[in-house]
């Protein structure tokens, strides 16, 4: 996938580390919120530290690479729920392949689900706490 950057006069609601239910431990992900879309982008790190120790695993920062992992517009988000404390389900709108689910470990899962709802629906609340965030 493509890397993650801010279209013209998009503003970040707010950025959240958060683990992939299915992903690998090494890899690093993070939930964006935007005032016009939800991103998950991924960062993946080359095992060099797990072969070679602290000298591998320093070489291997320069070597990380962060993408889109999962992206979803304000028009096409369909739900998002806790599944326990500290899971977060979220679905587009979308049927068979045009549908984008993706489940993450977030803290506060059933705050970030009902906010998720909010900004959904477009309520002015949700976006009224963006930041301009220059490119």
């Amino acid at each position: 996938m493509a890397k993650f950057r801010l279209m013209e006069g998009e503003q970040v609601i707010e950025r959240k580390r958060v683990r992939n239910v299915a992903g690998e431990l090494r890899d690093d992900y993070e939930l964006i919120l935007t005032e016009r879309r939800i991103v998950v982008t991924r960062t993946r790190r080359p095992a060099l530290g797990a072969i070679f120790g602290i000298l591998g695993a320093l070489i291997g920062e320069g070597f990380k690479d962060t993408r889109i992992e999962y992206e979803i517009v304000r028009e096409k988000f369909g739900s998002a729920e806790a599944t326990s404390n500290n899971e977060l389900d979220v679905r587009s709108t979308g049927e068979g392949y045009l549908l984008i689910h993706f489940d993450v470990r977030i803290k506060d899962a059933a705050a970030w689900a009902e906010r998720l709802q909010r900004w959904g629906a477009g309520e002015a609340s949700e976006v009224a706490t963006a930041t301009v965030v220059k490119r």
